[in-house]
C-alpha cells in the first residue's frame, strides 16, 4: 500500500507538484496518460485512504513518468521526488531550483512544502489567471516594488518571477523615465538645409552690458555656428531673425528648416508668421528631452568650455566677448564630423582659412592701444587686452584699463613680467680694472680731465 500527502484544498489543480513525501506519480486527470489500463490500488493519504481507477505512463511537459496511478478523487497531480531520484533522477535547490530527469530540466517554483513544475509555455499562461497575478504581485509589492527580473539573487522567492511580464500601476506612475532617443544619422546634404538653435541660461553672472543669455544657431552640415548674447528670454525671437539673416548673406545660402526646442521664446504667433511667410519650416523638438536638440546642446557645451577656459585669469563679466571669440575661432578648426575640414571652409568655400587662422590671438592678451587725443606730448598709446575679432581683417575688439571697449589696428603686444622671473642684482661689485680715460668729449669738443683733484687755493692778503 502505497501513502501520499492529500491536499485539503477541495477545487483540483491543474498544475504538477513535485513532492518528497509522495512514494506515488499521481494524477486526477486520466487525460494525462498515454496508455490508460485499468488499475485499482489502495492509496493511504492524510485524509484516509483512496483508491486509483487506472494507471499508465505521462508525459509532462519535456519528461516522462511512468507507473503514473490516477485517482479521481485526488486534488492535485503529484511526482515523486523518491522515485525521480531512485530512477538516477536529481533535483537542484538553491537560486534556480530544477528537477532534472532524463536530461531534461525543469524548473520548479517552491510553494509551501511543495515544488511546482512549470515550464516556459505554462508560465505565460498562468500569468492570465488572477490567482497567480495576485501571488506574483504580492512577492513585488513585498519586497519593495522589487523589479521582477531582480529577484534572481533572492533565493526564497518564486524563479517564475524572474521571467514574469506583469506591470505594476504603481510602478508605472512613479519610476516611469524618459525613453531613450533615437539617434538623429541623417546628415544635411548642403548649407542651410537645416539649422539648430538653442537658448542657455541664465548664467550666473550679466556680462559688461547686463545680459545673461546666449542664442546659437549652428548648420547642420557644415557646423558653422553664429553666437548671440541676450539680455532677457523674451528677445530671442528678434535675435533668432537676425542670426537667420546673417547666416544667409554670410553663406549665400536659404534656410530651409529650423529645428528648436518648444520653448515659449520661440511660440510667439509673430515669429511663426515670419516663418511661414519666408517659407521657413519649423521643426520644433520634445521638451525636457536635450538628446532631441542634440548638435545645439552639444555646441553649447563646447563653446561654454571654452568661455570658461578663456576667462580664467579675468572677470566673469567678459563672458559675452569670450562667447563671440570662442564661436569665431571654433568655426576655424578642424571638425572631427566634417572629415578634418573647418566650418567655415564648407559654409563659405570662397575664405582663405590659412589667413584666417593667422589672426588668432589669445583672449585677454595684453596690447598697447595707440592714441593722439591727449595732445603732443602725451603718451602715444595706452595698455588693453584683445577681447574679440571683427569681420574686417587686422581689427580687433580692445578692451581698455578703463573698461571701455574700442577697435584696434594689429595692437602691439606687450609682455606682463612676472615678479618671480625678476633678476635681482647683488649690491656688492669689484672695482673695475680699466682705466679711466683722460679725456671726456662733449659736444665733440675735447676737454681735459684732471689727473689729480683740484686743490682749493687760501685767499691772499692784499698788500
Amino acid at each position: 500500500m502505497t501513502t501520499v500527502k492529500q491536499d485539503t484544498t477541495q477545487n483540483q489543480d491543474g498544475h504538477w507538484w513535485a513532492d518528497s513525501c509522495s512514494t506515488i506519480h499521481v494524477s486526477h486527470n486520466i487525460n494525462d496518460l498515454v496508455d490508460p489500463q485499468p488499475w485499482r490500488q489502495a492509496i493511504h493519504t492524510s485524509g484516509g485512504i483512496v483508491y486509483s481507477t487506472h494507471k499508465g505512463t505521462a508525459q509532462v511537459f519535456t519528461i516522462t513518468l511512468k507507473n503514473v496511478l490516477v485517482v479521481p478523487s485526488f486534488p492535485r497531480k503529484l511526482i515523486s521526488l523518491g522515485l525521480i531520484t531512485r530512477n538516477r533522477g536529481s533535483v537542484v535547490l538553491g537560486h534556480q531550483n530544477q528537477l532534472i530527469y532524463n536530461g531534461q530540466h525543469l524548473p520548479l517554483t517552491p510553494v509551501g512544502s511543495l515544488f511546482q513544475l512549470e515550464s516556459a509555455q505554462q508560465i505565460e499562461t498562468a500569468l492570465q489567471k488572477d490567482e497567480v497575478y495576485a501571488t506574483k504581485m504580492e512577492w513585488h509589492i513585498r519586497y519593495g516594488h522589487l523589479p521582477f527580473a531582480a529577484f534572481f539573487k533572492i533565493s526564497e522567492a518564486p524563479m517564475s518571477l524572474q521571467s514574469c511580464t506583469l506591470q505594476c500601476d504603481t510602478c508605472l506612475k512613479t519610476k516611469s523615465t524618459k525613453p531613450p532617443s533615437f539617434k538623429y544619422g541623417i546628415r544635411s546634404s548642403k548649407v542651410g538645409e537645416l539649422v539648430h538653435s538653442d537658448l542657455c541660461g541664465p548664467l550666473p553672472t550679466a556680462d559688461i552690458r547686463g545680459k545673461r543669455y546666449m542664442l546659437t544657431l549652428v548648420d547642420d552640415y557644415s557646423r558653422y555656428t553664429i553666437t548671440r548674447a541676450i539680455e532677457h528670454k523674451s528677445e530671442a525671437a528678434d535675435a533668432l531673425k537676425e542670426m537667420m539673416l546673417q547666416f544667409e548673406s554670410l553663406t549665400g545660402c536659404y534656410i530651409q528648416n529650423l529645428r528648436t526646442d518648444w520653448g515659449g521664446e520661440f511660440k510667439s504667433t509673430e515669429f511663426l508668421y515670419w516663418l511661414r511667410q519666408r517659407g521657413t519650416s519649423l521643426k520644433p523638438t520634445i521638451p525636457h528631452h536635450s538628446e532631441t536638440n542634440a548638435v545645439a546642446e552639444r555646441t553649447n557645451h563646447s563653446i561654454i568650455t571654452m568661455v570658461r577656459t578663456n576667462l580664467y585669469s579675468l572677470p566673469k563679466s567678459l563672458w559675452s566677448l569670450a562667447m563671440d571669440y570662442s564661436s569665431f575661432v571654433k568655426n576655424q578648426l578642424p571638425h572631427k564630423t566634417l572629415g578634418g575640414k573647418s566650418s567655415i571652409e564648407l559654409a563659405i568655400p570662397s575664405l582663405n582659412i590659412i589667413n584666417e587662422r593667422s589672426r588668432f590671438s589669445p583672449f585677454g592678451q595684453p596690447v598697447y592701444y595707440a592714441t593722439y587725443k591727449d595732445g603732443m606730448l602725451s603718451d602715444r598709446a595706452v595698455e588693453g587686452r584683445v577681447v574679440g575679432f571683427t569681420p574686417t581683417w587686422g581689427i580687433y575688439k580692445v578692451m581698455l584699463a578703463s573698461k571701455h571697449l574700442t577697435l584696434a589696428k594689429n595692437p602691439t603686444p606687450r609682455q606682463l613680467v612676472p615678479t618671480s622671473t625678476i633678476e635681482i642684482i647683488p649690491t656688492t661689485y669689484s672695482q673695475p680694472t680699466k682705466t679711466l680715460p683722460t679725456q671726456v668729449v662733449v659736444d665733440d669738443i675735447p676737454l681735459e680731465q684732471p689727473t689729480t683733484p683740484p686743490q682749493l687755493l687760501s685767499p691772499s692778503k692784499e698788500p
